[in-house]
């Protein structure tokens, strides 16, 4: 078995923050979104991440920094916008095409976090494809997703982003595609359908394979806004995190689920629920719910539910 992890998309709803960041190198709770997946995954299986041109170099630094000694394969698509991007499906052809994969093969998107054991998941792997289903309990808040029916341990029906949801039971991209069905993807792919729920819905219509599922429970972050990046931080992390290469003076209070990264400077500020990233210095302010970037300068102000782009000064 193959691992690919998805990670070749802009972000745009995360600008602009993801303008110059690629959103699974966020962190959340103390490390990488992408870390958290990579973490969860058997040593002994070869990774490809899947990215573009943009962010290549930020994935090569962050596999040097923290996993030099992993077989993982940074895999650029020829895209350097969101205009000329892959979608899912063509990033997974892209990936099967190039790397001549005839495995079986483990998709995860790179910017969905799990708390599930992955491990348990290929374990419950029977040669056909599985697919991870999370029950999110809302009809409504299961339109934004790919709906399923269960039955006798298969999938029966796959709608992607219904109107009128038969159940609450959702798809994640967390899949398992048997090799056999790898012959049908490159034939897909052909179609233009650029959502991997599509594919799902083709394998649950073609009679000839069977579709199971693994329904999970626990958490699951599909980060694609800035108020699902705030609460992932806050359901995983808890409590505070500073860095060891951070100053924070002894009048300030950083609380709740805050991260403070390297090379910040805190002087007489209260920091609470917030992520503060690299090289930022804040002085005499309050800060709570909001995400900073790299090199801000915050000096007697008072900001909240913000999301702030990298150099600001205010």
């Amino acid at each position: 078995m193959k691992v690919l992890i998805l990670a070749g998309g802009f972000a745009t709803r995360l600008w602009p923050l993801s303008e110059k960041k690629t959103k699974p190198l966020l962190p959340v709770g103390g490390k990488s979104i992408i870390s958290h997946l990579v973490d969860k995954i058997n040593p002994d299986l070869e990774i490809v991440i899947s990215t573009n041109e943009q962010f290549e170099d930020q994935f090569q630094d962050w596999k040097e920094k923290n996993y030099p000694d992993r077989n993982i394969n940074i895999l650029v698509e020829p895209s350097k916008s969101e205009k000329d991007k892959k979608g899912a499906i063509g990033a997974i052809g892209y990936a099967v095409e190039t790397y001549n994969i005839h495995d079986d093969l483990l998709v995860v998107a790179g910017d969905n976090l799990i708390t599930f054991d992955i491990n348990e998941f290929i374990n419950k792997f029977d040669g056909n494809s599985l697919v991870a289903f999370y029950d999110i309990k809302d009809r409504e808040a299961a339109k934004k997703f790919g709906v399923v029916e269960i039955k006798d341990n298969k999938v029966i029906d796959f709608e992607e982003k219904p109107s009128e949801p038969k159940s609450t039971i959702v798809s994640t991209l967390c899949y398992i595609l048997q090799k056999e069905v790898l012959g049908d993807l490159k034939e897909f792919v052909k179609t233009g359908k650029d959502n991997a729920g599509d594919f799902i819905a083709f394998l649950v219509n073609n009679k000839s394979f069977i579709v199971r599922p693994f329904v999970f429970s626990g958490l699951w972050f599909d980060i694609g806004s800035f108020e699902a990046y705030l609460e992932a931080n806050t359901q995983i992390q808890g409590s505070p995190i500073i860095s060891e290469k951070a100053l924070v003076s002894e009048d300030s209070k950083i609380l709740g689920s805050s991260f403070i990264e390297s090379e910040v400077v805190i002087e007489n500020s209260i920091i609470e629920h917030s992520v503060i990233m690299e090289g930022c210095k804040i002085k005499n302010s309050t800060i709570r719910n909001c995400i900073i970037d790299d090199n801000c300068v915050m000096t007697n102000v008072t900001l909240e539910n913000q999301m702030v782009r990298n150099k600001t000064k205010i």
